[in-house]
């Protein structure tokens, strides 16, 4: 019983401070979106999302390579291998970090802003290459707690990092700095060593293991793994695809308003992004069990914790975009309210299309989370691009959202064969977790009274 309360009770913690995390990098980034919106021209804030989202892929790809792999072999591998799987997972991140610093001087060389009409963007990559192998410290240090999973030491080192680089950000509003490009990419920069310098100074101990190179183990990895960066690399292409394509087919300065519209869709979809990193060790263990039927039963209540949190939020913003628009952007992006409109509905099939992915990973059947995401990449960029090129800005929305709803019921499909899950038991679990809210809302009221 006292052991079950502890894992509950980790569980819930765990769970507490990924939620803190994800809240944390929204409620930073939302802030220094406010400020830039107000400071920047259409056509830099534009250029600024371009490179954010460059910067994001390289990063997606690190964790799809290592990230997955590390918890899911960490958990079945015996005592005295643990220190070849963390060897294998440094040795990973050591090569795919230099790799991205290349491709990052190759963007700039083959002139990538061009194409995309961003003008000062290829200087931003090179300025970024000495942020990008200090995410590399930073990253690894993420995947060491999310073993475990603690996320405690994490949401430290994030926030210490999202507070630095937000100070500078402020100072180049106020114009006690110059404000640029490569200026915002130096406080990008300036946050990533703070804390990595964290981690080094308090955290140490995570990097304190037999290093070693073990080809069995690196093997293992780059077997699992190319499913997973497949997935994620198509993954990448998708979510980034409207953002890129509107630059191609429109103009740089249109991606702006597509890019608040993103933060804001990216804020209700934190508690699929929050129940995805609990869900994978926790399905991974349960799978390693051979519990098939629990892994199904666990997809279905996180599915549904996320709806009775995500339909809400998704509906009110749907209700009033105007508000949300003006808070975020200021008053010249109000207009854009039937792209946001859009852009929202999306959330109705994250906690489906989230929960199908961390699943299918955690259960070593990854190579089917690959096929799905090059699907949904493969329609939406078809898609985005004959809605684009028909209707302008709003056929950005239209694509994506044209995506999810065909892969949606492809996906229902697989889960139903694999796991046994059923929607209306999703809903069931959305229903029992209005009920858990309401009774908690009810014992507060009497206690009140």
């Amino acid at each position: 019983m006292a052991s079950n309360t502890h894992t509950a009770s980790s569980t819930l913690k765990a769970g507490l401070y990924s939620a803190l995390i994800k809240a944390s990098t929204l409620v930073f980034g939302i802030a220094s979106t406010v400020i830039l919106t107000r400071v920047l021209t259409e056509s830099s804030l534009g250029t600024w999302a371009q490179f954010l989202l460059i910067s994001s892929i390289i990063e997606i790809i690190r964790q799809s390579m290592v990230r997955n792999a590390l918890i899911r072999f960490y958990h079945v591998a015996k005592a005295d291998e643990k220190d070849a799987v963390y060897s294998a997972a440094m040795w990973l991140n050591v090569f795919i970090t230099s790799l991205s610093s290349v491709a990052l001087v190759l963007l700039a060389l083959f002139n990538i802003e061009a194409p995309l009409h961003a003008a000062g963007l290829n200087e931003m990559l090179l300025w970024f290459i000495p942020g990008n192998i200090l995410i590399g410290v930073s990253t690894y240090f993420e995947w060491r707690m999310a073993v475990y999973p603690n996320f405690k030491p994490v949401f430290h080192a994030l926030f210490i990092r999202q507070v630095v680089a937000l100070s500078i950000v402020v100072l180049l509003a106020f114009g006690w700095l110059d404000m640029s490009g490569s200026a915002l990419v130096w406080a990008y920069n300036a946050g990533i060593f703070a804390s990595a310098i964290f981690i080094l100074w308090k955290h140490n101990s995570v990097f304190r293991f037999r290093w070693h190179w073990d080809a069995a183990w690196v093997s293992k990895f780059v077997h699992y793994s190319k499913y997973v960066v497949g997935t994620n690399a198509a993954s990448s292409v998708f979510r980034t695809t409207d953002h890129f394509m509107t630059s191609m087919l429109i103009s740089s300065a249109m991606v702006a308003p597509l890019s608040i519209c993103a933060r804001l869709t990216n804020i209700i979809d934190i508690p699929s992004q929050v129940l995805a990193d609990v869900l994978f060790p926790k399905s991974a263990a349960l799978h390693a069990g051979g519990g098939n039927n629990e892994v199904g039963a666990l997809y279905e209540r996180a599915v549904g914790i996320g709806l009775a949190i995500v339909i809400p939020a998704a509906l009110c913003v749907i209700a009033v975009p105007g508000i949300f628009l003006y808070l975020i952007g200021g008053e010249k992006y109000t207009s854009f309210t039937q792209l946001l409109q859009l852009c929202v509905c999306v959330s109705f099939f994250m906690p489906f299309l989230r929960q199908f992915g961390t699943l299918l990973d955690s259960t070593g059947k990854p190579h089917i989370n690959m096929i799905m995401m090059m699907v949904l990449m493969t329609v939406s960029v078809i898609a985005c691009y004959f809605f684009i090129s028909s209707v302008g800005l709003k056929g950005a929305a239209y694509g994506v959202l044209t995506a999810h709803a065909f892969v949606f019921i492809i996906n229902q499909l697989i889960m139903r064969r694999l796991f046994d899950v059923s929607i209306p038991r999703i809903f069931m679990q959305m229903i029992y977790a209005y009920q858990y809210l309401l009774g908690i809302a009810k014992t507060k009221l009497a206690w009140a009274k």
